[in-house]
Order: structure tokens, then sequence, then C-alpha cells
């Protein structure tokens, strides 16, 4: 998770249920982060202050992940199901990929009972 840590947000992306396309489905505010156990570092989200995004009733999210540049840079070179190799490990956002997701999640549908 490198150096996520209280305050920062979590953006969560995944596969839409017939595999085909991405959607945006979670921005979560982190509260806290700790190693468990077992030695696995984990993130607690503030409730009343993520998002979750309904999955069905938005379009497919590749094209809005492939404008993402990251920091530091390196943007994502693969294409539809191969996306996921590139955002596997939690990556920093540039100040630009941030608008552009708070700019895209600002006219998704949320559920209201997450």
């Amino acid at each position: 998770m490198g150096n996520v840590a209280k305050g920062d947000r979590a953006w969560v992306v995944g596969r839409s249920e017939d595999d085909e396309e991405w959607r945006l489905l979670q921005r979560l505010t982190i509260d806290r982060v700790y190693i468990d156990g077992e030695g696995a570092q984990r993130m607690v989200a503030k409730h009343h202050s993520s998002l979750f995004f309904d999955p069905s009733n938005q379009d497919d999210f590749e094209a809005q992940l492939r404008l993402l540049q990251f920091d530091p840079t390196r943007p994502i070179d693969n294409d539809g199901a191969m996306i996921g190799q590139n955002i596997q490990a939690i990556r920093r956002l540039s100040e630009e990929d941030i608008k552009l997701l708070d700019n895209y999640a600002a006219r998704l549908a949320t559920l209201a009972n997450h």
C-alpha cells in the first residue's frame, strides 16, 4: 500500500458483471492504516465520507482509466481486462488524475445503502 495515510482517498475500480467493461466502484476516504496479525497492511475507510457508485448505471470506464498518468508518470499501457495488470497495486494519482476522477464521479449515481 505504500504511502497510504489517514485522510487519503482510494479509488476502487472493477469489471462489469459481464466482464466486458470497467466501472468506477468506490471512492474511499481512509480512516486508518494498520498491519494485521499476518503482517499484511490494511486500510479502514470512513463510511460516512466514502462514496459507493452504482456499477449498473454507468458507461465503460476504460477511456478514463487510460487517461490517468499517475505520480510518478506511468500511464496504463494495456487494453480491456489486461488493464488490471497495471492497477493491481495502489498507485499515487497526479493532481490532474484526481480532477478527472472527481469530475467523472460527480456524474455517477451512488448507492444509498452501502
